[in-house]
């Protein structure tokens, strides 16, 4: 169990209820970050607008699942009881059909190169910055919003997890 805290209000939850409403956000952060990439790249056919927002949602949720895991006080059994359950839920979400079982190796391969950037050498601002032309690269796009905006989107995923505290 955990709480919520949002407006000065604790509200106890479950990890299920957890994962349910952080993925939602996640879900409306994306759609309303993608606006200034649209802005920027006015006369881009809608597929690659696609891409992009899928690419934002991916990095998105890794952003998510990084600060869970390193919020230093959830216990490691907390830990893994949020992965599991966060784990199923973006199972359902990439689905068992080929395109949803392509997502998700897609969404395995990000978390897997955004950890080694998150954990590899260098300055913080260093490491942000090679997370935008990462995204930049999965998306095919050059975009200098696209490059500012996902380091913005790693705090914001810092901030969703803060909402939360473990109970004891």
């Amino acid at each position: 169990m955990t709480t919520w805290d949002m407006k000065n209000e604790k509200m106890g939850l479950t990890y299920e209820e957890v994962v349910m409403l952080i993925l939602r956000e996640a879900g409306e952060v994306v759609k309303d970050s993608i606006k200034a990439v649209r802005d920027e790249l006015r006369a881009a056919e809608e597929p690659i607008l696609r891409r992009i927002e899928n690419e934002l949602f991916f990095f998105f949720v890794f952003g998510i699942d990084y600060w869970w895991q390193n919020e230093f006080r959830y216990t490691k059994e907390q830990k893994s009881i949020f992965e599991k359950i966060f784990s199923a839920h973006l199972d359902i979400i990439c689905g068992d059909e080929g395109n949803g079982r392509v997502m998700w190796d897609d969404l395995q391969e990000r978390f897997t190169t955004y950890g080694e950037i998150v954990n590899g050498e260098g300055s913080d601002s260093g490491k942000e910055w090679r997370f935008g032309v990462k995204v930049c690269e999965y998306c095919e796009v050059e975009s200098g919003t696209l490059i500012l905006l996902v380091p913005e989107l790693f705090r914001k995923a810092m901030v969703l997890v803060s909402l939360f505290k473990a109970e004891a």
